[in-house]
């Protein structure tokens, strides 16, 4: 093109032209020491479903208006979702586009810009070019994100690599490849911008049914017109649903991309003509918007009608004087994105051309296969991971860098990737697939089982990707697995062990019946009808909490340190997210503690958890999970499922909050962390202008708040050797707990200021099974008798412990004194002393580097038979002082309390106990035989949590048995 317009152009141009092909010739030789910026960005359309986005984006196109345009969700039966992506250039759609050659003339333009500016004065006012550039007001602080920014830094300035060069056939392929395509800068309108930037628009699905892909294309480096029909906030039929949607997308976008620049849209102006009316719409949404502060602070409103959106009429396409404003704001807008003036090798942009020229017959790429490719336009293996990183944040290829597995991926043709997911992700009566007809004759059970509740059984799955290598299955499976749209659980005896997963975007909408409309409507309208329940006779206080979400949290930015918040306030300030409580089921389901079959849908959850029923279900109006149960002692589940549902929010929306709360009367809430605290301070606490005393609190609260004090009975005392077992002893103390015992732990049970050595040895006296924790590093501890005499908590828990045992044996074989049988009387429950013996794998240091050490049960009776054959006197004062004080001198047995160090180990050693030295399933894993989606150390944690439940479920039969029977 360049000799073209020498050939025909006077001096000017020709001058021009003259040194465009100076520039290609140094180019050719040398392109891998040219950079330029990528002027290339995003815009992603969002908004509920036939809002209108699709006629939104072909009005700024200038395309005629189509009355009867089809939603983007469901436009292809056989892709499902649609992710209508194209490219456009000065707001035309672009049929092909060929990255090297518009970098190459953007730098083209740049290194001439000074005698551009010479030669203007002599050219015709209709030609002449301009050379300047548009201003950005952003600071260094709204630069790309930390893993994009290292990326740009890292880029050299440059600097060609010795090894790696553009060859010439290469060079000549790229200049030929997209016939038609301009190297010289094009005559352009005066006042048009010298470098046009290449937008990329994706126009995403608005029924909330795809949700679950949308993080996928989200990112803070693309402007986000949130679209709505303004009509809607005039109907009270679809106001707050409309009005739902909205906060749905504001949120979606702060989560996803946070900072990004956002645009309110309202389509069909034709219908809303008056003035009045938009400004009644402006009102509505500016009301809302107050909720939303982080949205209102990257908000780009419309000056010109002072409105804060954008009112427009798709009906007359881009002569809308709406649609005209529009697009000049999203130019400016587009214009001060970062991302726009960060520069990249050019020959990055060579290679980009190749792989998309390539995605119909490769629609990915190993990183082992891209390596090469890359090579042969002078792009060093070390750069290739950085090159898709920024790809990947243009929304133009997908590059998981912290996923196992995608690491090594790379996905050229997006639209590939979704339809590979949405072979398991769909809605399956609207969107059938030509094998689903087989795959239900074959695999009826599992069919029905993911179709209809969201199990998916690992054959199914094997066959739904049969034509996809193992290695991108799995890495796919690791993907779908990080992002929450699949939560691998504990299989099933009937599965043969195999994988089985939760698919929680595909669980039936509600428990109750199901109509068609409910697949595309959001969970919040719904589940509309639930609101909050404040306490009465009927729905006591008892077992019940508000699981609120939020973007700050409530108390420490909005109420300090009040303990109440009121209910009008959590209208405002709090929202539950699309998908939130799916994420909270599935992780539950995973942590191994739910029995039988639960039932599940997105609305509302119930499912056995250890002992007890569990119920989780959306509360809209409060923008809140309520949680509730039937379990006597509910703490300890409680405080498992919160943590559950924290971590579950955290991966799937990182900014949000989640806040327990209590209810407590018709307009308010109590905050369960400040009732917590009042119980242990045992201070008095202010809400909604009452005092509430701990005592009332305990009666209206006491089985979800922690204990106070010693107990009158308990199921488990554990005793322990603080720095060497205290880790396996929270643990076991945490599981009984979730299966309704009582336990007694020291740290939890006894109060500052109260006698520790008395108020232990009376809970050993009031508990009916005693689990002392015996390791070889306690043992080892008591060879110091040997050196000096001291008081050992452990070893006076132990003695303490057989003599109160053997004090109940006779009293239930009847051989005890009439004075004995007297002075214990109701003073003592304890039936069995169960010890547990821990190898070093169950020690503190080893449970926190998760590694293994050398099993040899022999050496722990070793040391037993080395012990000191001392009687330790400082151990034995207190336990005769408190025998004393407790019963009266008539139980005292000389014999026992003349027990040595060896005797009291020896005895406790003579108990059944279970030993915890079986490390098979530990050794196993090391091999090897572990699941592919979870890394090494967490294949051995979970192996532990496994064997725990083992230990747990041993002291469970003891616990039974000594309820039941004597001895």
């Amino acid at each position: 093109e360049a000799y073209s317009v020498l050939q025909r152009a006077q001096a000017p141009q020709a001058q021009l032209a003259s040194q465009s092909i100076d520039y290609l010739m140094r180019f050719k030789f040398d392109v891998s020491a040219q950079s330029g910026p990528l002027c290339r960005a995003s815009i992603t359309f969002v908004g509920e479903g036939r809002a209108g986005k699709t006629s939104c984006v072909n009005s700024l196109l200038g395309k005629v208006f189509q009355a009867d345009m089809k939603s983007t969700v469901g436009a292809d039966t056989e892709t499902q979702i649609s992710v209508d992506q194209l490219n456009i250039e000065n707001w035309k759609e672009m049929d092909g586009h060929d990255e090297l050659l518009r970098a190459m003339r953007t730098n083209l333009n740049a290194s001439m810009s000074s005698e551009a500016e010479d030669v203007e004065a002599s050219l015709d006012p209709a030609e002449s070019v301009r050379g300047e550039e548009a201003e950005s007001d952003w600071s260094e602080e709204d630069e790309l994100d930390s893993a994009v920014e290292r990326t740009m830094d890292a880029v050299p300035d440059a600097q060609p690599d010795a090894n790696c060069s553009l060859s010439s056939e290469a060079f000549d392929e790229a200049i030929i490849a997209k016939q038609g395509q301009a190297i010289l800068l094009q005559k352009q309108d005066k006042g048009s911008e010298q470098s046009s930037t290449v937008l990329t628009v994706f126009d995403l699905g608005g029924q909330p049914f795809f949700y679950v892909f949308h993080p996928f294309f989200m990112n803070k480096h693309s402007v986000y017109p949130c679209v709505f029909n303004m009509q809607d906030l005039f109907n009270d039929d679809k106001k707050a649903n409309a009005l739902m949607f909205l906060e749905q997308w504001w949120f979606m976008i702060h989560q996803y991309a946070p900072g990004a620049p956002v645009l309110l849209v309202g389509t069909h102006a034709d219908q809303v003509t008056e003035r009045d009316q938009q400004a009644t719409v402006h009102r509505v949404l500016l009301a809302k918007l107050q909720d939303h502060p982080q949205i209102l602070k990257v908000l780009q409103t419309n000056e010109k009608q002072d409105l804060c959106y954008f009112p427009i009429d798709n009906t007359q396409s881009d002569g809308d004087p709406g649609v005209k404003a529009l697009r000049i704001v999203i130019d400016m807008t587009v214009s001060k994105l970062p991302i726009i003036n960060q520069k990249v090798p050019l020959s990055w942009t060579a290679l980009f051309d190749k792989l998309k020229a390539e995605q119909a017959t490769q629609p990915m790429l190993r990183l082992d296969e891209l390596i090469p490719v890359a090579a042969s336009f002078g792009i060093p293996a070390r750069d290739v991971k950085r090159c898709c990183k920024v790809w990947h944040a243009l929304g133009l290829v997908l590059y998981f860098d912290t996923v196992a597995g995608m690491d090594q991926i790379v996905v050229i043709d997006i639209q590939w990737a979704v339809n590979l997911m949405t072979r398991i992700i769909r809605c399956f009566h609207l969107h059938p697939h030509e094998q689903d007809y087989s795959l239900l004759a074959r695999y009826n059970q599992e069919w029905k089982s993911l179709t209809r509740n969201g199990w998916l059984h690992q054959a199914l799955l094997d066959e739904l990707w049969k034509n996809i290598d193992k290695d991108v299955r799995d890495a796919f499976l690791s993907l779908m697995v990080r992002f929450g749209l699949l939560m691998p659980v504990k299989s099933k005896k009937d599965d043969g062990g195999r994988p089985l997963f939760l698919c929680p975007y595909i669980l039936p909408p509600t428990l109750g019946e199901v109509r068609i409309d409910m697949n595309w409507a959001l969970c919040n309208s719904i589940a509309q009808q639930n609101v909050y329940e404040p306490p009465t006779a009927e729905v006591p206080r008892q077992c019940r909490v508000y699981l609120t979400v939020s973007v700050q949290p409530l108390q420490s930015t909005v109420f300090g340190d009040d303990a109440s918040i009121a209910v009008t306030s959590l209208h405002e300030l709090a929202f539950v997210p699309e998908g939130v409580l799916a994420h909270v089921t599935g992780a539950l389901l995973s942590s191994g503690h739910v029995r039988g079959t639960p039932k599940l849908s997105r609305t509302h959850s119930r499912f056995l958890f250890g002992e007890s029923r569990v119920s989780l279900e959306l509360v809209p109006a409060i923008g809140s999970i309520l949680f509730s149960t039937d379990a006597e002692r509910a703490e300890y589940l409680f405080k498992r499922v919160f943590e559950s549902a924290q971590q579950a929010l955290c991966e799937a929306f990182p900014s949000a909050q989640m806040t327990a709360l209590l209810p407590f009367s018709q307009t308010h809430l109590l905050f369960y962390d400040h009732a917590v605290q009042a119980i242990q301070s045992q201070q008095s606490l202010a809400v909604d202008l009452e005092i509430v005393s701990v005592k009332t609190l305990q009666q209206q609260y006491g089985s979800l708040l922690p204990p106070t004090g010693t107990l009158d009975n308990y199921h488990v005392f554990i005793s322990y050797r603080q720095k060497e077992s205290s880790l396996f002893a929270l643990d076991m103390h945490e599981q009984l707990n979730l299966q309704q015992f009582t336990v007694f732990l020291d740290r939890h049970n006894i109060e500052p200021g109260q006698d520790f050595k008395y108020s232990f040895m009376k809970a050993i006296c009031k508990t009916l099974v005693v689990c002392p924790l015996v390791s070889i590093k306690t043992l080892e501890n008591m060879m110091g008798f040997n050196m000096s005499d001291y008081c050992d908590n452990v070893l006076l828990e132990w003695w303490c412990a057989l003599i109160v045992h053997r004090i109940m044996t006779k009293v239930s074989d009847n051989t005890a004194s009439p004075d004995v049988k007297a002075a214990v009387c109701g003073k003592i429950h304890t039936k069995r002393v169960f010890p547990m013996l821990l190898s070093n794998a169950w020690s503190n240091a080893l449970l926190q580097t998760g590694q293994q050490d050398a099993v040899d049960p022999e050496r722990m009776f070793r040391l037993r038979d080395g012990l000191p054959t001392v009687v330790s006197t400082k151990t034995q004062a207190p336990l005769v002082s408190f025998l004393k004080s407790y019963f009266g001198p008539s139980v005292l047995d000389m014999d026992e309390l003349s027990y040595t160090v060896h005797d009291v180990v020896a005895a406790v050693l003579s108990y059944d106990a279970i030993r915890c030295f079986d490390t098979a399933k530990l050794t196993q894993c090391r091999k090897g035989k572990r699941s592919p989606l979870v890394p090494f150390q967490e294949s051995i944690a979970f192996d532990k949590q496994g064997r725990l439940l083992e230990f747990v479920g041993k002291v469970k039969g003891v616990v039974k048995s000594a309820t039941h029977h004597d001895g």
